[in-house]
């Protein structure tokens, strides 16, 4: 079923076309907001013998689930780019405790041999961040125990023991 929006451009294609012999082709938003349907139409002139035109092909395309699809795929596309940006800097940020600590190495040896194990640690911590953060925006969305959401936080964040957290949260 053609909706007006949809009908509106034919006609006004229609009306250009006689001035043109070129394919043309526009993009279309029908239908309600709870069910809003992405139309591709494409049309294209054809000719009689003489090349004068004597009509034109329509072609029109439900294009609501590849737009979705795009539209999803630009959000994981972003993930990944952060999560690119995240790991590049706290990689190299650890790198360059490793390399310190090495360069030190003769001059505090059980300094150099904590800032490496230090650097180490927050390289394994990057992994598991990554591991963790992979499948942020591919997959749905789940209810979570903000319990236990906060408390893997707070455990992962190496708190100081200086700093007190009480969680008090139900349900």
């Amino acid at each position: 079923k053609i909706d007006d929006s949809v009908a509106k451009i034919i006609k006004e294609f229609s009306i250009n076309f006689e001035n043109t012999d070129s394919t043309k082709s526009t993009d279309v938003l029908m239908g309600s907001e709870e069910d809003q349907k992405s139309i591709h139409l494409i049309m294209s002139p054809t000719s009689d013998e003489k090349k004068l035109m004597n009509g034109f092909v329509i072609v029109i395309e439900d294009v609501t689930a590849l737009k979705k699809t795009t539209a999803r795929l630009e959000g994981i596309l972003h993930h990944v780019n952060v999560l690119d940006q995240i790991i590049y800097m706290e990689m190299t940020k650890s790198i360059n405790t490793i390399r310190n600590a090495i360069a030190n190495i003769n001059i505090n040896p059980a300094s150099s041999m904590k800032l490496t194990t230090r650097g180490l640690d927050e390289i394994e911590e990057g992994i598991n961040f990554s591991k963790q953060y992979r499948n942020v925006g591919i997959l749905d969305p789940e209810w979570q125990n903000l319990s236990e959401v906060v408390s893997r936080a707070v455990w992962s964040s190496r708190v100081p023991k200086e700093i007190s957290v009480d969680l008090k949260i139900d349900g």
